[in-house]
């Protein structure tokens, strides 16, 4: 008898999350088609398809010639005209987010005679963002480049085809394994994990295992991700200084818990790093403080959606304004 009842628990039980499963499959944005492209001969890996107009996570992406979600912009300079050029990864391509509501496209709209040029690809870390500097970026000669720094660009690189890198700094635990896994395999799962992070908050275990507790330990001194990040801004400031324009790092926050935010510390670690090596930096968590994270998210994405952009507009264009020494 209990046999019976505990076959008939399980297979309704199994039936819930295949229920669960598709119900979430269907809620979450929508996307038609893989957007990148290995890169042959190129130390950026991988990059977005040129001249391509998709669905993607929900709102349309149009690439331009150079495989970049941006406008055409002519390489030659117009008289008059000051030019800043974004590097980043998926928080300046700006994923779930309509064109005109990505903080670039804000920034440009604010900032009378200047173009604001986004260079940012889904997944690219501070090596990638060197290379697209390097590659491409420098070619359009600007006055100022801006470094949209995300936490999890302390990662190393693993390119898998054209998708994302992957990242494989230290030794992580079984458990973030298995969560990373389950989350790529199951978007019922990914949409309960954060809800399940808040019961775990309840015992002090909010950021046991995943991608956070990962980043956590990403920004210790001898981890080889932040080594190499710390590297290529180093040579990202270099660049800059070699083509006459400025650099700034915007050191964007991860959309989590923000009254229990545990990354501070590595916030911190990059400002520090970037005024000791006389690089302008601007650290945008302070304009999130007291705020619900839940409100600044792409719908079951994760990613910063259309408001939390035009806060990172608001405080990078705050920086250029007062007392930045950026000559726009």
């Amino acid at each position: 008898m209990l046999r019976i009842v505990a076959i008939n628990v399980g297979i309704f039980l199994a039936m819930l999350v295949v229920v669960g499963e598709v119900a979430v499959r269907a809620l979450m944005p929508k996307s038609e088609a893989k957007i990148g492209m290995t890169l042959e001969n190129s130390k950026r890996v991988y990059g977005l398809r040129p001249n391509e107009r998709n669905v993607y996570i929900g709102v349309t992406v149009e690439t331009n010639s150079l495989g970049f979600r941006e406008k055409e912009y002519p390489v030659e300079r117009r008289p008059g005209v000051k030019r800043i050029v974004v590097l980043g990864d998926s928080y300046t391509f700006g994923t779930g987010v309509e064109f005109k509501d990505i903080f670039t496209k804000r920034l440009e709209a604010a900032l009378n005679g200047v173009e604001v040029i986004g260079f940012g690809v889904p997944g690219y870390n501070t090596t990638n963002e060197l290379a697209t500097l390097r590659e491409v970026a420098a070619r359009f000669k600007p006055d100022l480049v801006i470094v949209g720094y995300v936490l999890n660009d302390a990662e190393l690189a693993q390119p898998d085809g054209a998708t994302a890198p992957r990242a494989t700094q230290g030794q992580r635990r079984v458990l973030d394994e298995v969560h990373i896994a389950m989350k790529d395999a199951s978007k019922l799962y990914r949409f309960l994990a954060p809800r399940a992070g808040e019961v775990a908050k309840l015992f002090g275990m909010r950021y046991a295992v995943g991608a956070t507790n990962r980043m956590i330990r990403a920004f210790e001194d001898d981890a080889p991700g932040w080594i190499e990040s710390r590297a290529s801004l180093l040579a990202i400031a270099e660049e800059s200084r070699r083509l006459g324009a400025a650099t700034l790092v915007a050191v964007f926050p991860m959309m989590v818990d923000f009254a229990s935010y545990p990354l501070a510390p590595a916030h911190e670690r990059i400002r520090a790093f970037c005024e000791a090596n006389n690089i302008a930096v601007v650290d945008l968590l302070p304009s999130f403080k007291g705020r619900n994270a839940a409100d600044y998210i792409v719908v079951m994405d994760g990613h910063p959606n259309g408001r939390a952009h035009e806060i990172f507009a608001a405080r990078i264009l705050e920086h250029l304004r007062n007392g930045a020494k950026h000559d726009l």
